[in-house]
């Protein structure tokens, strides 16, 4: 029996598995990342918005009923400083 007309032909079923393979792993990596990248975008989106009401909890006055208190001023810088670190998060992560 010739086995080198077996070698070539099972050698050629291999390397176009193995290429499918990279193929489909690589697309599955892709996916994976994107999946990633979006969590962190959000966790960073989510960070400016706890970030953003500390700032207020700071520099104005909480209330009784739970609403803050304070000058238009610290509202404009804690609105500035978030929109700041809003675009930092899509620069980053998108």
């Amino acid at each position: 029996m010739n086995t080198e007309k077996l070698i070539i032909p099972g050698c050629i079923i291999f390397i176009i598995f193995i290429i499918g393979f990279c193929i489909l792993g690589v697309a599955g990596m892709d996916s994976n990342y994107k999946d990633q990248q979006d969590l962190a975008l959000q966790g960073c989106l989510d960070q400016a918005e706890v970030d953003y009401w500390n700032y207020m909890e700071i520099n104005g006055t909480k209330k009784e009923n739970g609403n803050i208190w304070a000058l238009n001023s610290f509202w404009e810088v804690a609105d500035e400083r978030k929109q700041n670190t809003i675009n930092n998060c899509f620069k980053q992560f998108k």
